[in-house]
């Protein structure tokens, strides 16, 4: 009271701010509990969210000089690095917006070390078989090996643009692709064994490719030899090679009826289910394609018979198939019937009307789920998946009920992880590590 020495100013004052209090309180989105059952129920609970970087680029000098009078803001790009879990040590290896590769003591939070790179960590850290090397590749196109214990470099391997898919690791080589659609293969020691280079058209933009390299084991029934290697293209067609000799055996138009689309990017994982390999066009849809005979096999359609487009992110557990698009998240059987279908743009946080002495208005609910789908995690009868501009989400994995969310607005990279089975990695778009554990639900009680 003696901040106001006039009571009718306080009231005024406490009017404005009591109605902007509760509006703040009752903002959240709030899940079902009830639904989660089970003796093994489990939900996510943030454990931390930490900086891995020490210091990032100034913003100042984005426009100039810095200068002394003013206060430095640092600036990141948006990040998409992979947080891989080594369960041996329990560390995190994870790129960030800096040219490092942070090692991150997992139960701490800790920085244990950081490794130099050129240019920024885009993809998992793959380990060799015994776990004594490590590979990973950059933004930059260089793929580097490493020793795990002494994080001494091996090799560097430059390619002719960006690493584009996570790094597979095949017997005694490495494949990878690029963002130029060159696919490589190297040997363990950065040999390069060979290199299929494919023209890209040059009239268009490319989407961001969350898709990846698929190595198929030769044919025991003799109807192929050799093993395989398919590729996606960012002009809308699949690529299968000759492992040893990179010859190119198909390549496989995801067209129908010679439509050309907009966008034909082949942005989603790949998956091999059931003697079909699933792939995702943005534009062109969904088609289950034999990879050795070079043919389609199907498209999948929904129920009107049109084709299912804008998908970004593809799972399986080998009984069903489930996908993900900006506004949907849904369901397959192995057939390419649609099981369930969820429109997660309805899924809105909640807001209170509210009123100000002089005039009284209703904000619009905003979108929990906002952006582009994260990689899809599957476990149990759960389903994971964040997205880039909102939240992430744990769906019941039988019919996409949504359970729980967590970190409302905070945004995640699109190459989120399991914890070994004690939670979720993820990187948030300005480059720091979130880890969620899986806590089991107290009966009777609300652990949120």
């Amino acid at each position: 009271m003696k901040l106001y020495q006039d009571k009718k100013i306080y009231i005024l004052a406490l009017s404005i701010a009591l109605p902007l209090l509760i509006v703040s309180c009752r903002t959240s989105f709030t899940p079902n509990i009830s639904k989660i059952k089970g003796d093994h129920a489990q939900i996510l609970v943030l454990k931390y969210l930490m900086q891995p970087m020490a210091s990032g680029p100034c913003l100042a000098s984005l426009v100039g000089p810095p200068s002394a009078k003013f206060h430095c803001m640092q600036w990141v790009a948006n990040i998409d690095a992979a947080p891989t879990y080594e369960r041996a040590r329990n560390f995190i290896f994870t790129g960030s917006g800096d040219n490092f590769l942070h090692v991150i003591d997992a139960n701490s939070g800790a920085i244990f070390s950081r490794i130099p790179t050129t240019g920024r960590v885009v993809t998992k850290v793959v380990f060799n078989p015994d776990g004594s090397h490590i590979y990973f590749g950059t933004d930059q196109g260089v793929v580097c090996g490493f020793d795990a214990f002494k994080f001494t470099k091996l090799f560097s391997f430059q390619a002719d643009s960006r690493i584009n898919n996570d790094i597979m690791l095949v017997s005694d080589s490495l494949l990878f692709s690029s963002g130029l659609a060159t696919v490589y293969k190297i040997s363990l020691d950065g040999q390069e064994s060979w290199r299929a280079v494919r023209p890209i058209g040059a009239s268009r933009l490319r989407l961001a490719s969350n898709s990846n390299l698929f190595f198929l084991k030769s044919d025991p029934h003799g109807l192929a030899s050799g093993d395989l290697v398919a590729a996606p293209h960012p002009d809308g067609y699949i690529s299968v090679f000759d492992f040893m000799t990179s010859h190119v055996l198909h390549n496989i138009e995801l067209t129908q009826g010679g439509i050309r689309r907009a966008f034909p990017d082949i942005v989603a994982p790949m998956l091999y289910v059931g003697q079909a390999l699933w792939v995702a066009s943005y534009d062109l849809g969904i088609a289950r394609i034999d990879p050795r005979s070079g043919q389609i096999i199907s498209h999948v359609l929904d129920q009107k018979g049109q084709s299912i487009q804008h998908i970004q992110e593809m799972a399986t557990d080998q009984e069903r198939i489930y996908a993900a698009s900006n506004n949907n998240l849904m369901a397959f059987s192995l057939g390419g019937e649609i099981v369930w279908q969820k429109n997660i743009e309805e899924f809105k946080t909640k807001n209170a009307r509210y009123g100000f002495p002089f005039e009284r208005f209703e904000t619009s609910p905003k979108r929990l789920f906002n952006g582009l789908p994260s990689r899809l995690l599957l476990s149990d009868d759960r389903l994971i998946m964040a997205t880039s501009l909102g939240a992430m989400g744990m769906f019941d994995i039988r019919n996409g009920e949504l359970r729980q969310v967590v970190g409302n607005s905070l945004g995640f990279g699109p190459k989120i992880d399991f914890l070994g089975n004690q939670g979720v990695i993820a990187m948030t778009p300005r480059g720091s590590l979130a880890l969620f554990l899986l806590e089991k639900l107290r009966k009777g009680g609300n652990q949120l």
